[in-house]
């Protein structure tokens, strides 16, 4: 790629380079009509009515009637036809598969250092799709990031025509010498070069961010988030904005060893979503959620590196926490900046966060023994747990100490049996002080059935169905058979008692 130094413009191309696409879910999306796309399209480019469209040359609600009356000369073989106006259009937005936010974070920042532009061979139909659903709802409105779109339905003019290149640069009021020019069609850049203008023509969507817009990323699954997570994570934006790039966490939804070994059941501290939700507090730039499958675990370090990494998410320089290590076969520290070096990127080791040992396993400890408030301690938050309130045997109910029954949502570890102090959020925004009990009701017989009872203090209503989130703040005792049910009401009013005084101290 040229100099950066002396660009000020770059001209984005939006298919394949910007924004995926999906053509084999476009034609799903018109098989299931009853159509056979590719007679439409033909192989490689579009023709007909679908080339009108995107020179502009007809209106989107008329070319979708034309499809529909189109229809049945393209009918599949053996499928009933049954083509809509709404039917086509949403089949043509499948060709429009998503972007990810790494992308629009990117071109955000670059957005601050060059005069962007878009220049696509594109429909108002994909434009407004796209905009709407793929830059919007993500949170970024496309004219406040490129500062000026150049669409063919637009200018009726088309790549890799020259007149609209020359019309662009007119326009644009860009120099050649100084612009830059991404597409992923050799024909366009070669076109777009014979003007002056300098090209880059990426493989693959993401080979752009490598180049204009690196990451300084660290990996790991960060089961937990706790303090030595995001002391290494501090590191990694220290980092990055020492060298003006984006900073990244990736991580995992699931965790390797179930994956590896279908009997392993793990004893997570988070689920996916709470280990987003808790690194996307710490500040970092973006998190990228890989799914750990078996191919993955077979690539090597410096295989997972130059494809993943490098490759798929424009990571310069990775962050290796002190005792970690990734990829099939392992390494040492040494192995993995050579490894590195090979790929393409710079490895450096992080140190342990000083005067304190923290880990996960530790933390599992901790929960395991009931010494809540210690993890909470590590962990930097207190441990949660969540899930819907179910019907239980309305046992709390008869002795005047009515309890929501929790049945989780994930495989998250559930702490010793005993009864603490927590703090419940109910899904609608409200939070209560409560008791929690976490066991088998010995003083009732329940038998071996484990329950997650939760006491909310002055709640009034109905909790069926609603989901509720529990904070842990400290143990208060464990779980013990009383000699009667008149004892057990007089345990739970001391239980009760001490929850709230340990929840105001906990504020």
């Amino acid at each position: 790629m040229q100099n950066l130094n002396t660009i000020h413009n770059i001209i984005f191309d939006f298919g394949n380079v910007i924004v995926d696409l999906d053509r084999d879910g476009v034609t799903r999306q018109f098989a299931e009509q009853g159509v056979d796309v590719a007679q439409f399209l033909g192989l490689s480019a579009q023709k007909g009515v679908f080339r009108d469209l995107e020179l502009g040359l007809i209106e989107p609600d008329e070319w979708c009637r034309k499809v529909v009356e189109m229809g049945p000369s393209f009918q599949l073989a053996g499928h009933k036809l049954s083509l809509t106006t709404e039917g086509v259009k949403r089949a043509w937005n499948s060709m429009l598969a998503g972007i990810p936010l790494r992308r629009l974070q990117a071109l955000a920042l670059l957005h601050q250092r060059y005069n962007l532009a878009l220049l696509s061979n594109t429909n108002q139909i994909h434009v407004d799709y796209s905009f709407d659903e793929h830059f919007r709802k993500q949170g970024y409105e496309p004219r406040d990031i490129f500062h000026r779109i150049f669409l063919s339905n637009e200018m009726h003019l088309a790549k890799p025509g020259q007149a609209i290149f020359e019309r662009v640069l007119q326009e644009g009021g860009y120099k050649p010498e100084e612009t830059l020019f991404i597409d992923d069609s050799a024909e366009n850049c070669a076109a777009f070069a014979r003007l002056g203008v300098h090209t880059f023509c990426p493989k693959q969507p993401d080979e752009w961010l490598q180049h204009l817009c690196p990451a300084v990323a660290t990996i790991g699954f960060f089961d937990g988030v706790h303090r030595g997570h995001r002391f290494l994570i501090d590191k990694v934006k220290d980092e990055a904005a020492r060298r003006d790039m984006r900073s990244m966490v990736v991580t995992f939804a699931e965790h390797p060893r179930a994956v590896l070994h279908s009997d392993y059941v793990p004893e997570l501290l988070t689920s996916p979503a709470e280990k987003m939700n808790l690194v996307r507090q710490s500040g970092v730039g973006e998190v990228e959620m890989l799914h750990f499958t078996e191919s993955l675990s077979q690539l090597t370090a410096k295989e997972f590196m130059q494809r993943v990494l490098r490759d798929g998410l424009g990571v310069q320089t990775l962050v290796m926490g002190y005792d970690h290590r990734f990829g099939h076969g392992g390494g040492t520290m040494e192995e993995y900046a050579e490894w590195g070096r090979e790929a393409g990127i710079e490895v450096l080791k992080a140190e342990a966060l000083p005067q304190l040992k923290v880990s996960s396993s530790a933390i599992r400890l901790m929960l395991n023994e009931g010494r809540v408030a210690e993890a909470a301690q590590l962990l930097g938050h207190p441990y949660t747990l969540q899930g819907r309130v179910v019907r239980g045997h309305q046992v709390g109910q008869q002795l005047g100490f009515p309890t929501a029954n929790l049945q989780q949502d994930t495989y998250k570890l559930v702490p010793q049996r005993g009864v603490y102090a927590v703090w419940a959020d109910v899904e609608g925004g409200s939070r209560y002080a409560g008791m929690l009990n976490i066991g088998r009701r010995p003083t009732i017989d329940n038998g071996t059935e484990e329950s997650i009872e939760v006491n909310l203090f002055h709640f009034e209503g109905d909790l069926y169905d609603r989901h509720v989130t529990l904070h842990f703040v400290d143990y208060l005792r464990q779980e013990r058979k009383f000699d009667s049910v008149e004892a057990l009401v007089e345990q739970i009013k001391i239980d009760q008692s001490r929850a709230l005084d340990k929840l105001k101290a906990n504020g």
